[in-house]
């Protein structure tokens, strides 16, 4: 057997629904160097059984019994990887056949390049496409406009192990809740240079029921500003606050950032409304909007979102029913023989 080049790590609680499909998708890669590292995080329901009972020499499953976050269980299994690359994928997503060999090529051709990631597709938990995210794959532009929004999707991206050494912690703790790989990859744009592939090969699935999904929170809200705020600290002075231990700078920036939603409480609502609409999430939608609507009644804005929001969901169902795909329809998913 080929000695693996890349260590695929797919940390996973109670995904008996998707993970067999997520697992079957890396073995059939075009790319078959790697090892598989299922990291079972103390799952309730059948998700240790299903990743045992594959057989293959190059997949390991490491149970943890207790429920510690995807965060912890990754810090605690990354040192261990030996292989020139490193990915952390979701254990409900989908990784097109090619994806894998197009990223190790691109990372083996240019020598300065510390990640790789790709566009994708988000699908629901029923596997039908609901919208295809764009990445950039302009360096220059990457590193100009990450100090404002995240330029990567965690899951996709392929990393060189070298690259991530020297962290003392690869996901911080700060973003156990949310957005650790956005994170991790604005910090990774300091080590050196990181692009895209232009082309979906990843299916990044939208579980409405998921935790992560279902908590739209004010500190949520912020994240992704945080993350550009402390990208730009690092640009201007080296190190960020997270990292030079400043709390007082730290509560003064969330201070800052979280006082639009103390002084206007319907406000993360009508927030919550718009971003679960985008996901495809139209009953978490509906709901927020109408409690946004609830504590304030007579606020224009909130007047205008909730009849938005109220001609966009059925729109999206009309659309989903007469256009939509199922991602096996896709050209780019489709298994070579």
């Amino acid at each position: 057997m080929t000695s693996p080049r890349l260590t695929i790590l797919m940390p996973a609680y109670n995904a008996e629904s998707y993970i067999a499909e997520a697992i079957q998708s890396l073995l059939k890669q075009t790319f078959q160097a790697f090892e598989l590292w299922i990291l079972n995080d103390g799952s309730q329901d059948g998700t240790l059984s299903i990743a045992r009972s594959f057989n293959d020499p190059r997949i390991r499953v490491f149970d943890s019994r207790q429920n510690i976050g995807r965060v912890a269980i990754v810090n605690q299994n990354i040192a261990s990887v030996q292989t020139e690359y490193v990915t952390i994928t979701d254990a409900d997503d989908i990784s097109a056949p090619e994806r894998l060999q197009k990223q190790i090529k691109l990372l083996d051709d240019d020598k300065d390049l510390v990640m790789c990631g790709t566009s994708y597709h988000a699908i629901n938990d029923k596997g039908m496409v609901l919208l295809t995210a764009k990445v950039s794959s302009d360096w220059a532009e990457i590193k100009k406009s990450i100090v404002e929004r995240s330029m990567f999707h965690g899951p996709t991206t392929v990393m060189r192990t070298s690259s991530i050494a020297g962290m003392k912690e690869l996901y911080r703790s700060y973003f156990k809740d949310n957005h650790a790989d956005a994170d991790l990859c604005s910090r990774l744009t300091d080590i050196g240079k990181a692009i895209n592939i232009s082309e979906a090969l990843y299916l990044y699935r939208i579980v409405p029921n998921s935790v992560s999904r279902r908590s739209y929170s004010p500190r949520f809200a912020i994240v992704d500003k945080l993350i550009g705020i402390f990208a730009r600290q690092r640009q201007e002075q080296n190190s960020d606050c997270l990292m030079r231990g400043d709390t007082e700078q730290l509560l003064t920036i969330e201070k800052k950032l979280l006082a639009e939603f103390q002084v206007d409480p319907s406000l993360i609502h009508f927030r919550a409304a718009f971003f679960h609409l985008y996901w495809g999430m139209f009953s978490l939608s509906a709901i927020s909007v109408w409690r946004g609507f609830q504590l304030r009644p007579l606020y224009l804005k909130g007047i205008l979102t909730l009849c938005y929001v109220a001609l966009m969901i059925p729109l999206k169902y009309v659309k989903m029913i007469l256009f939509g795909r199922h991602y096996r329809k896709l050209k780019t998913f489709a298994v070579r023989q």
